[in-house]
This record gives structure tokens, sequence and C-alpha cells, in this order.
């Protein structure tokens, strides 16, 4: 049995030997053939999808775009042409801090404290403390039932009888008008809705909103039982539709306006624009007093009402005035006409109430002593000049009125004051 097991040892010996002394021989054989059968075909290796994070050069990054997610087409200028700018909007992940997060466990754990409070003894109702103070609010607070305005077009159209037509304006038109139940005379002004601004007023414990040339009339020329007793003219009636708002104003006569009278009889002597100027200047001084900035002083919004023994300045057109917040409040956008802008807005880009409405007071004597249109813009660049032959008080007045500078300017008492007008 024994020498069984080692013939087969032996055998197995001899096998492994033989296999030994093959295998040098077949590593040359192989190393014999051609070289094409030595190649290997190999699986070409995955290439990885490359991501390109969200670049945005510094010196074209802007506050829009300075999120990575946003998709944006940017301009790089000349260095970066032809490049191509790839945005991979990726999601985000949420990273929390474990060890924060196992403190709020710990935390939660704990049983809340109950504070603590002291008592102490009520006071007694005299020593209770006075209410604060309401903050004020822009809002008016008014009983009048001129305010209140109508909604009806029926009731207009019973009310008051519509005539032709006697001006036209960037926001509306105005007609002749009479009153059917005492054939006065009244100006109707239709203006559309879009353009009416708006101001908050409280009537009546209800808040409304008001066109804003109803509450400066009001203010102004007061109830309409005072009709013809105010500067400004007087607001007798307003409607509110659908489409439009419509003034129903009151109408002197006989009148015209200032623009149509110096058109027909010319530039007016020393004298009588004394006269004017100062009823204009007492105008403007009762409006500034209640809070009105008219904003557009101007010879066409002035109506000239001529009756025997009475020349009288009325003030129209309150459609560019705003209430005066505070009296040195910096406007920044101006409302008017162009031809009458003062000069600081030009430069400065700012404009305040007083010294605007002086500028204006001045243009109108230039316009009234002089017969031609007043251009600020001519003015300034010394295109506009005024008359020699004039007296030496008035020479002066018109340099307090229109000196280029806003604080060189003479404010509406000052120039009330002045010996020109005394």
């Amino acid at each position: 049995m024994f020498s069984e097991l080692n013939s087969g040892l032996n055998l197995i010996s001899a096998s492994k030997e033989r296999t030994a002394l093959e295998s040098p021989n077949k590593r040359l054989r192989e190393d014999s053939k051609p070289a094409e059968e030595l190649v290997v075909k190999r699986k070409p290796p995955t290439r990885k999808k490359k991501v390109y994070s969200t670049f945005v050069p510094q010196s074209c990054k802007s506050p829009t775009a300075s999120k990575p997610d946003d998709r944006r087409s940017c301009v790089f200028g000349n260095t970066c042409t032809g490049l191509t700018w790839s945005f991979i909007q990726e999601k985000k992940q949420d990273t929390r801090n474990l060890e924060s997060f196992r403190k709020l466990q710990r935390d939660d754990s704990r049983p809340s404290e109950v504070p603590v409070v002291k008592a102490t003894k009520r006071k007694a109702s005299a020593e209770r403390e006075t209410p604060r103070k309401k903050k004020k609010s822009d809002d008016v607070t008014q009983n009048n039932s001129c305010l209140l305005g109508h909604t009806c077009r029926d009731h207009f159209h019973d009310k008051y009888q519509q005539l032709g037509k006697i001006g036209q304006g960037g926001f509306g038109s105005v007609y002749d008008g009479i009153r059917t139940s005492d054939k006065l005379h009244v100006a109707i002004k239709h203006i559309r809705s879009s353009c009416v601004r708006r101001g908050s007023m409280m009537l009546n414990g209800i808040k409304c909103m008001i066109p804003l040339e109803v509450i400066l009339l009001h203010k102004a020329a007061g109830e309409p039982e005072s009709v013809g007793k105010s500067a400004a003219v007087s607001l007798l009636d307003w409607y509110d539709l659908k489409d439009r708002v419509i003034l129903v104003m009151e109408r002197p006569q006989p009148s015209v306006t200032l623009n149509s009278y110096l058109q027909s009889c010319g530039p007016v002597n020393e004298k009588i624009a004394k006269k004017v100027t100062k009823q204009l200047v007492e105008a403007a001084v009762k409006m500034e007093a209640v809070k009105i900035f008219h904003r557009d002083i101007k010879t066409s919004n002035i109506l000239v009402q001529s009756t025997p023994g009475i020349f009288r300045m009325r003030v129209i057109d309150f459609g560019c005035g705003s209430i005066l917040r505070k009296r040195h409040y910096n406007y920044r956008r101006f409302r008017g006409t162009p031809l009458y802008i003062p000069p600081e807005f030009m430069k400065y880009g700012i404009y305040q109430a007083g010294p605007t409405t002086v500028w204006q007071l001045g243009a109108v004597l230039y316009e009234v002593l002089h017969g031609v249109w007043f251009n600020t813009f001519s003015f300034v660049t010394t295109k506009c000049k005024i008359r020699s032959d004039l007296s030496t008080d008035c020479l002066d007045f018109f340099k307090a009125c229109l000196a280029l500078e806003p604080g060189d300017r003479a404010t509406l008492k000052q120039m009330l004051q002045h010996p020109w007008l005394s």
C-alpha cells in the first residue's frame, strides 16, 4: 500500500517538472509572434462627467446676478470672447451642525422652568397713566357737505347747463356753463379720472379719497356761500363719475385771463403793473397761510375781473398744486409750466415752495411790463433782459424776485413791504 502511494507521488512530481520545463519554451514561442497579435483589446475607461461650478468674474458681478442659482446670460467683454459659461443649478443640501442638534435635544429634555412673577399692588384710578397721544396723520378731518361731491350724472345735467368750450389743458377741458336755478355763470372743468390726484380726508368719520384740486379750492376759497370774497375762485360742486371728474367753479363776470388781456391791450404801464402785482402777492400770502402751494402761477391762470371801478385779480387752476408740507421742504419733481421753472431746479434738481412762488410772480410782472413771454432759460442766459426805462424801485423789485439763487430772493412778506408796492 505504501509502495503505491510512493509511486503516485513520484508521478505527480514528474508531471510538475515537465510543466516547468515546457513553460519557458511556451513563453519563447509567444514572444516570437508578430506584434499585432500582442494587442490586448481592453474596455475603454468610462469618463466621469465634468461638473462646472458657477463662476462669474469679479468685474462682471452685479447685485442682480449675485445668486449662483440665477440663470442669466452675462456679457464679459472682449477678453472672454468664444467662452461658454455653463451654469448648473445644484440642489441645495441642508447642512446642519450635529453638535448643535444634540444640544437642542438636551435642552428639550430638560423640564421647562416656570417664571416667577412678583405680586405688586394695583394702582388707584387716579394714579393711572395717561393714554399716549396719537401720532398726527396726514388726513384732514372735515364735516362739510361740499367736499362729499356727487356721483350721479343726471344730477349734473339737471342742475347745470353746459355751453361751449373756453379752454383746454393737458389733463382736461373747461366749458362755459350756467346754473339753472339762478342763471349764475360757472366754469365747468372735465378731468380724466386717470389724471386725477387724490388726497385722503376724514368726512363725518369716514376716510374718503377726494381729488386734490377739490381740497385746495376749498382751503383757498372756503364754502360755496363765500363766492367772490377770496382771490381764488370758489368751488360750487364736483362730481366723481366713472370716467371723469367734473368741477363746477365760479366764473366772475366780466373777466378774461391776464394772458388774453395782454394780447389784446399790450404791455401796461408801471402804475397798473403795481396794482396787479400787489394783489397777486397778497393772494400768494393768503394761500401760503392755509398751506397751499399753487406751483403754476402764470398769466394764463390769472383772471382779470373788470367791473366799473374794480380791477381785480383772481387765481384759477389748482390742478398742479399741492398741500404745503413744510416751510423749507425740498421738492424733487416739478409740476407746472416749463417756461416758469425755477433756475435752482435746473441747477440742483430741487426747489422750495416760497422761492418758486416768488420767481413765478416775478415772471408774471415781466410779461405784464414787457408784453412778451417769459422764459427761465432765456433769462438765465441773459437773452431775456429787463427794460432799463423803469423806475429804480421797480428794477430793485425785479432784482429781489428774479435772483438766480433762491436764498437771494425776497420772501412773500418782504415783497409786500418793498418800497415799490407800498
